[in-house]
């Protein structure tokens, strides 16, 4: 008989309430007809499906996840099993379940997927994907990433999943069950604006309140209301660091970070950066000097402009631009958590009626004993620039989200922000989320859908 998958909905309590936090995927022989495995182990896909469901905007179903894998039954033609890592048992890696064409699953470096997509972590929502049933030697967790529905549509996602062995369908998407994840986002502020209630669980992650770190005076108050467009973004990038971040190896070129930033901003409809290096001498032309700080020495506004480095007035700093961001490269200055590679600009004041700011400091790129991007592998195709560009960049592209207003997106750790399934970090949901290098692979970030809006209401 063929196969077919079966999609189990995993439901954790969650304020009180039952919430779809996870897929349970299984395969059955319950379908008619001779199934297309063998005994001996061949590639298959799994391909998940946003489906066309009751008041969905959609009227086709559309591919957003796909899972590559060998698999093989008994000599019955029963007992599917899965295997992510079919030529050797042990060290598996992965790269995470996306919105997109492709997930690839890799054994001792060579990846089982010859085609290539970057993955795209900025969907805001995921839910665990348990291959226990039949899966073999996939020894992570999943994460199936999960498109944004909006609340015209109900605000539930109908997933489906078609079955491919040997690019040959052997269960498409009519014959397999499908599960309807809530997506209970209807108190998330799309525009970055509303209520301080933020009940978006069961599907992992959301933002908190007003998606904001400067102080509610700043913004809100009648003689600040003003909108700042974002027209130009200068970076002004201290040369270190890409002297410390480069090896013979990986030589990571201004050119190729402009590509990088550029692709990021564009992508939330800001305008692409200005990237330009600055030597020491060019920092302390702007306003800036080392000083002792009870952090160790660091770049910040001179004396004369910040007099005390622990306490500072809304007149103190650097008044530049307000899309001005200095980064600099600080091998000295102690992190706040040992995990720490990099921290925003800290300002005393801005005015939207002049779109000027002070700078107390400008963002810091920190050594922590090692360069950022240690642990880098080599990509595949692109070569051993790609991944440590891609973390040096999305970790400064963090930065600069919060400087622009942006919060963390909410983990779901029990940190008070536990919105999501217990024991998961805030690790590559949206580039306002903490990225993580795992087993070497660090794909470009962007920013979320609701950083997104909130970015646009108060830039564009």
């Amino acid at each position: 008989m063929s196969l077919r998958v079966k999609l189990n909905a995993v439901k954790s309590k969650l304020n009180g309430v039952d919430k779809v936090t996870g897929l349970k995927l299984e395969l059955t022989t319950g379908g008619a007809g001779p199934t297309n495995a063998t005994t001996a182990a061949q590639d298959a896909t799994i391909e998940f499906y946003e489906r066309a469901g009751s008041g969905d905007a959609a009227k086709s179903d559309r591919l957003f996840a796909t899972l590559t894998f060998q698999i093989k039954v008994d000599a019955a033609g029963k007992n599917p099993e899965m295997d992510g890592n079919n030529a050797s048992p042990t060290n598996l890696a992965y790269e995470a379940f996306v919105r997109g064409p492709l997930v690839k699953f890799s054994s001792g470096g060579a990846i089982k997927s010859t085609a290539w997509k970057a993955p795209d972590l900025s969907s805001d929502f995921w839910v665990d994907l348990d291959l226990s049933a039949q899966g073999k030697n996939f020894t992570r967790a999943g994460l199936l990433y999960l498109p944004w529905e909006s609340a015209v549509e109900n605000n539930a996602l109908e997933i489906g999943a078609k079955l491919l062995i040997a690019g040959t369908v052997e269960a498409d998407v009519k014959d397999n069950n499908q599960v309807s994840v809530p997506l209970d986002h209807k108190a998330v502020p799309e525009d970055g604006s509303g209520t301080a209630k933020f009940d978006c669980v069961g599907v992992g992650i959301v933002y908190p309140v007003e998606n904001a770190l400067w102080a509610p005076k700043a913004f809100k108050s009648s003689a600040k209301a003003a909108k700042m467009v974002a027209s130009t973004i200068n970076v002004f990038l201290h040369d270190q660091i890409l002297v410390k971040h480069s090896t013979t190896a990986a030589p990571i070129t201004l050119a190729d970070l402009r590509t990088r930033f550029a692709k990021i901003f564009t992508n939330a409809g800001l305008p692409a950066p200005t990237l330009t290096e600055k030597t020491a001498a060019e920092l302390t032309a702007a306003g800036f000097e080392q000083r002792s700080t009870t952090r160790g020495t660091r770049w910040t506004a001179k004396t004369a402009l910040m007099a005390d480095t622990a306490s500072h007035l809304d007149t103190d700093g650097v008044e530049v631009p307000f899309f001005d961001f200095w980064v600099v490269f600080e091998p000295t200055l102690t992190p706040v958590t040992t995990s720490e590679g990099a921290e925003a600009e800290e300002i005393a004041d801005f005015d939207p009626s002049t779109s000027k700011k002070h700078v107390l400091w400008p963002t810091a790129v920190m050594n922590n004993n090692v360069a950022l991007t240690h642990g880098c592998g080599v990509h595949p195709t692109l070569g051993a620039t790609e991944y440590p560009a891609n973390y040096l960049v999305t970790t400064i592209a963090h930065e600069l989200g919060h400087a622009l207003g942006l919060r963390h997106a909410l983990m779901a750790t029990g940190s008070g922000y536990d919105l999501g399934p217990a024991g998961h970090f805030d690790n590559a949901r949206g580039l306002m989320s903490y990225s993580e290098i795992t087993d070497g692979i660090c794909p470009l970030g962007f920013f979320g859908p609701v950083h997104k809006s909130t970015l646009e209401k108060r830039f564009l």
